[in-house]
This record gives structure tokens, C-alpha cells and sequence, in this order.
């Protein structure tokens, strides 16, 4: 078993020395990604959530709306379920 096992850490890692990473990176993001990545990249003190602007902030917004909606109907249906009207 411990030969065997040898032998499979001997195999990964000749393939592993076989195939090495390439030093040389591929362009494969277009010019406006590029633009919004370095937009992101700025130390601003704005949150990265927030940084696209409005959007963001309506979809925050949103978001938070449903949380605290669906929370308040959790809330509600244990408070039904605790206290049942008696008959």
C-alpha cells in the first residue's frame, strides 16, 4: 500500500514538473472591463458595493427592504404559531 502510494505521488509530480505555468499572462479582458476594474481598484472610502453608483445603491436599498420584510413576516408567523386563538 505505501508503494503504491509512493508511486502515485512519484506520477503527479513528473506531470506537474511536465506542465509548468506560463510566465507570460494572456490579454483576454476587454478595454471598458480594464476601465472598471482600475475604478474599483481606487482607495476612495466609498464601500465596493456602492461603487457603481445609484444602481447600487437603489439595488442596497432594495435588498435591505425585502430582508426586513421578510424578517418582520418571520417574526409574525412564529408569533401565530406561539400564541394560537382559542376556540
Amino acid at each position: 500500500m505505501a508503494t503504491k502510494l509512493f508511486n502515485l505521488t512519484k506520477i503527479c509530480t513528473q506531470v506537474t514538473e511536465k506542465s509548468p505555468i506560463p510566465k507570460q499572462s494572456k490579454r483576454f479582458l476587454s478595454e471598458s472591463m480594464r476601465k472598471k476594474y482600475e475604478r474599483f481598484q481606487i482607495d476612495d472610502g466609498v464601500p465596493v458595493y456602492k461603487k457603481n453608483g445609484a444602481p447600487d445603491v437603489i439595488l442596497l436599498s432594495i435588498t435591505t427592504l425585502l430582508i426586513a420584510i421578510g424578517l418582520a413576516d418571520g417574526l409574525y408567523s412564529i408569533l401565530q404559531l406561539s400564541f394560537p386563538r382559542k376556540k
